[in-house]
């Protein structure tokens, strides 16, 4: 890079190179990057070693492509980590349980709303990695619609839904199990065949009245109206509920529809139920001890 006699001058020789013996220096650029910086390995020999040579350069050239790979894959190792981190980030954030099963339909992932389902067990549960329903009838029909998903018993490929009573009492779950077309992964772990995702109408979350205001300019009260009409209430329940008399709530119902277009109050509940939702973002739903009781379960189980 530099004349040597120059280079034996230099602050870098005098102040490291030479305090530590070290005389030649070979450099392997093993990549550039699109920012055009050079990421490089930097071989030093002491002067007894004398320069390096045509045979020290061979092995190094021979090297390189060893060298190149390993970045490769560290760098997709690294992207698959962020990428893996925001996905199970942003599946936390569905307002539905969600879980990422395996070809022969073993859990591979469970978001937090899955995970507390699963362990709770009273609907659906898991043992060895395997789903099962409350009822032996009720797992027959699961395990039928997720091999059809799986495309397994030389079944078409095809998503499926079910009804799952809840013991209790109560809006049945409603799952729905899709084919999940996964692109080729260079590692060699298991890929995800079949999504699973699971809504519990009793509990479905309601557009935030914020959001409302925010997206359509809609005053406080014209916010809680729409929201009391998705909530299935009628205009004579929300009037009598709020002290309003049934005129000064059906000018707030004209007033929303305005601002909203939509023509019909069916229009609006439309509308309404087709906006994004989700849940709030990171608090564990489920305590760290039970969670790690619940993990240490599904290992023991093979799940």
């Amino acid at each position: 890079m530099v004349p040597r006699a120059s280079f034996v001058r230099s602050p870098m020789y005098q102040d490291l190179w030479r305090p530590y013996g070290m005389d030649d220096g070979m450099r392997l650029t093993v990549s550039v990057d699109r920012a055009g910086i050079h990421h490089a390995i930097n071989l030093m020999k002491p002067a007894s070693g004398g320069p390096f040579d045509m045979d020290d350069i061979a092995m190094a050239r021979g090297l390189m492509p060893h060298l190149q790979r390993a970045l490769a894959i560290q760098r997709r190792m690294e992207h698959a980590d962020v990428t893996e981190a925001s996905a199970i980030s942003t599946l936390n954030l569905l307002r539905h349980a969600v879980l990422l099963l395996d070809e022969d339909g073993r859990v591979l992932h469970a978001n937090a709303l899955a995970e507390t389902l699963l362990l709770c067990g009273d609907v659906l549960r898991a043992k060895h990695g395997i789903l099962y329903a409350a009822t032996a009838p009720m797992t027959a029909a699961l395990h039928a619609v997720l091999a059809a998903a799986a495309a397994r018993h030389d079944l078409p490929m095809r998503a499926g839904s079910l009804r799952l009573p809840k013991p209790a009492g109560g809006a049945p779950l409603s799952l729905l199990a899709m084919p999940f077309q996964q692109d080729a992964h260079w590692s060699l772990s298991r890929r995800t065949a079949i999504l699973v995702c699971i809504a519990d109408p009793d509990t479905a979350p309601a557009v935030p009245g914020r959001w409302m205001m925010e997206l359509f300019g809609l005053t406080g009260a014209e916010a809680r109206l729409s929201i009391e009409l998705m909530a299935g209430k009628e205009l004579r329940d929300i009037a009598l509920d709020s002290g309003r008399s049934i005129n000064t709530v059906r000018t707030l119902l004209a007033r929303v529809m305005a601002k909203t277009g939509a023509k019909r109050q069916s229009d609006l509940v439309r509308l309404m139920a087709n906006l994004p939702r989700a849940g709030e973002p990171a608090r564990d739903p489920v305590p760290g001890t039970a969670r790690q009781a619940h993990r240490k379960a599904k290992h023991a189980d093979g799940g």
